[in-house]
């Protein structure tokens, strides 16, 4: 594959679960999806868009308290930046949902190190 053609994953609401590992990206609580919401690091009223560098999984008291603010405004913090996923890591997050990874893969990929779920 050529530089800068590699395919892009779908921004959807799943996805970004999936990429935010269903944490909520300000206090880190761990949640099923239906209590989660999305937030707008930078809201949407304050030009804020609805891109993957924007959004973050969120439970629904962080996001009472953040509103319509951006997070320095009240306080806190982000545990990661969001940014668009990369395809190849991505599926293999994916597949980690599915099936367990085979025992010679668990050195090279990241998230199978002690103490991850």
């Amino acid at each position: 594959m050529m530089p800068g053609c590699e395919p892009s994953i779908r921004f959807s609401r799943a996805n970004v679960l999936l990429r935010d590992n269903y944490t909520c990206q300000y206090c880190g609580e761990v949640l099923a999806s239906h209590e989660l919401t999305f937030d707008h690091v930078v809201p949407r009223a304050r030009g804020g868009r609805t891109v993957w560098e924007n959004i973050v999984a969120c439970c629904r008291p962080c996001n009472a308290r953040k509103g319509n603010r951006t997070p320095e405004q009240v306080g806190m913090k982000l545990l990661a930046l969001p940014q668009k996923p990369r395809v190849l890591a991505f599926k293999l997050k994916h597949m980690r949902l599915a099936r367990p990874l085979p025992d010679p893969w668990k050195p090279w990929i990241p998230w199978q190190s002690a103490g991850s779920a």
